[in-house]
């Protein structure tokens, strides 16, 4: 999937996913669970998108992830048309990548008339956001989910000359709210095996996720266009071979089975 390699990219160059300052620092599938309901927040940047979530995405809203970088905002979101998965219309997709200065965006946040000194207001307003991400996450803490502990806001651009960076309150800056005595991080993806791990018809799935079958270069399936086959497959199951030919209507009126072959699967999405 496209849109996975490009995630892949970003943080392979040094970009690190962003929360917003008040949205609970969920990861992984936990964080999709959530964000899935919201529709306003991004996607976690660090988990690459299964087909499964793919498709439980609600398009009203388009899924966006946000990234940050050497004090530089970056944005990747993916649109649709309504025609998008009839197969008897033409469907469209846009995918744009936006930056900003956080210098510009955190001053976009601040009332118009305080902004050209926006800095001073800063402290108030990150303390109101962080009042509303520790509800959010007091909740999902006792509901059990796992906050990322080890996510902190990035920290505040280098200030044009006259003016300084204030100091940012306690409860600001703390890790949790105390109420949220302990919380183990939830792995990410990039602790998993690695895409374009690879294994055998017949051997037990090491990795949950989605596995693209790679047939034998003399394979009749090589000579059918879009005969391309991905499935998703649970840790410790058993890798199956594929059928590659099915018999015509007489043959499988006369009950002939179909033609089946080994093949080579390759982790191509977590789930």
């Amino acid at each position: 999937m496209y849109i996975n390699s490009l995630l892949q990219q970003f943080r392979a160059k040094g970009w690190r996913p962003l929360f917003y300052y008040d949205a609970p620092r969920l990861r992984g599938q936990e964080q999709f669970d959530y964000v899935v309901t919201k529709q306003l927040l991004p996607l976690d940047g660090e988990m690459d998108l299964s087909p499964h979530n793919w498709q439980r995405i609600d398009w009203i809203a388009s899924p966006y992830w946000m990234f940050y970088a050497d004090n530089v905002f970056a944005q990747i979101e993916f649109r649709r048309s309504p025609t998008w998965e009839d197969p008897k219309q033409l469907g469209t997709g846009l995918l744009t990548i936006d930056f900003q200065s956080m210098e510009s965006y955190l001053r976009e946040d601040i009332p118009e008339k305080d902004r050209a000194n926006w800095r001073a207001f800063w402290p108030a307003k990150a303390k109101w956001y962080r009042e509303r991400r520790d509800s959010a996450e007091i909740r999902l803490h006792k509901e059990g989910k796992h906050i990322d502990l080890h996510y902190q806001d990035p920290p505040l651009p280098p200030p044009p000359p006259g003016q300084r960076n204030p100091e940012l309150p306690p409860e600001v800056t703390r890790p949790a709210h105390p109420l949220i005595k302990s919380s183990a991080r939830v792995p990410l993806q990039r602790d998993a095996l690695p895409l374009g791990t690879t294994c055998h018809t017949g051997e037990s799935c090491p990795q949950s996720g989605i596995w693209h079958a790679q047939f034998p270069p003399h394979s009749i399936s090589n000579r059918l266009p879009g005969y391309d086959v991905q499935r998703f497959f649970a840790q410790g199951s058993l890798l199956p071979p594929l059928p590659v030919h099915y018999p015509r209507l007489l043959g499988r009126w006369l009950g002939y089975p179909a033609q089946v072959e080994p093949v080579r699967w390759i982790l191509m999405a977590y789930q």
